[in-house]
């Protein structure tokens, strides 16, 4: 996953085996924010120039093939306007596949 246009270089990246309904993130301080995915995992991931990048390893398993997880980014920005100081990403589905 690459992360771009980051304010402080660094992000949490959510990971979720299911994409839900959209819940709006108003009570964390985030108006107009939503989350689209379970809190399965978070990681932290940080970079440089505004670009952070994470891998995930995936163990070379075949009845992995087809397999779905979803991602998402929460970023602190000073300049976001709300109470919490932060952003979310758009959620990101990723199918692991077969070369």
């Amino acid at each position: 996953m690459r992360l771009f246009d980051l304010p402080t270089d660094f992000a949490f990246v959510a990971l979720g085996f299911t994409r839900t309904t959209p819940i709006p993130l108003d009570f964390a301080g985030m108006p107009g924010c939503e989350a689209h995915i379970s809190l399965d995992q978070i990681t932290f991931v940080a970079g440089q120039g505004g670009v952070a990048t994470m891998a995930i390893p995936i163990p070379d398993r075949r009845s992995l093939i087809g397999a779905r997880f979803y991602q998402q980014a929460y970023v602190l920005d000073p300049n976001a306007g709300n109470t919490a100081g932060a952003v979310v990403s758009a959620a990101a589905e990723a199918v692991v596949g077969d070369w």
